[in-house]
């Protein structure tokens, strides 16, 4: 990196990175990789590993990646208050 070229900024859309994660990493409807004691473990193996991959391959000078957002805008509900109405929930083993 010389002082002519700016650093490059590596964003990452960290809910949809998780998401995907939790199901290119799923055996069945049970999830995938868990610990000896149970606990899914996909969802971070997935993240981390295309971020890594990502980072090694771009060589970033910065990297940021929000990750939860507890609720929508509510300015989105307000627009289409039949948003996500449609969708199940979650399942358990990717909330946790």
């Amino acid at each position: 990196m010389t002082a002519a070229t700016p650093p490059t900024v590596l964003l990452i859309d960290g809910h949809s990175l998780a998401f995907r994660s939790y199901f290119a990493h799923a055996k069945g409807r049970d999830g995938g990789l868990r610990t000896s004691t149970g606990i899914p473990t996909s969802v971070s193996y997935g993240f981390f590993k295309s971020l890594l991959d990502t980072m090694e391959m771009e060589k970033p000078g910065y990297v940021r990646s929000p990750l939860i957002r507890e609720n929508p805008p509510s300015s989105m509900r307000q627009i289409r208050p039949t948003r996500r109405a449609d969708r199940t929930r979650q399942r358990i083993s990717f909330q946790t």
